[in-house]
């Protein structure tokens, strides 16, 4: 069971190296482990992020954030209809939310008519 003496005693505590910046809180046998929350990104970390992803990485597409590129109207068909809540219980914008103004929607609804409107055949 996660958190018993067996299993705490079975790892030695790390001694030494030390890593900075990680979101969750080291356990008693000096393991990190995800307590299920999804870990919070705010845009400017988003940018942030994604700056240095596409820095690393030269040969990726830009994000399609308008026209009516196949990629786009697949995002706009599967995720248009999903019916996510766009604020989370605190307030703050959803995942869904951050999700489909990536893609340049302002709701799933908005999504859904562009897909249904670009759609092939």
């Amino acid at each position: 069971m996660p958190g018993t003496h067996r299993q705490n005693s079975m790892f030695k505590k790390t001694e030494g190296y030390v890593q900075s910046g990680n979101p969750f809180p080291v356990t008693s046998c000096g393991r990190r482990r995800n307590d299920g929350s999804p870990i919070q990104m705010t845009d400017a970390s988003y940018a942030k992020k994604n700056a240095k992803m596409r820095k690393d990485n030269p040969g990726m597409n830009n994000q399609q954030t308008s026209g009516t590129s196949s990629a786009r109207v697949k995002f706009a068909a599967r995720f248009g209809g999903q019916g996510h809540s766009m604020k989370d219980k605190d307030g703050s914008p959803s995942g869904y939310a951050h999700a489909l103004k990536r893609w340049g929607f302002s709701s799933g609804a908005e999504a859904k008519a562009f897909a249904n409107k670009n759609k092939k055949s």
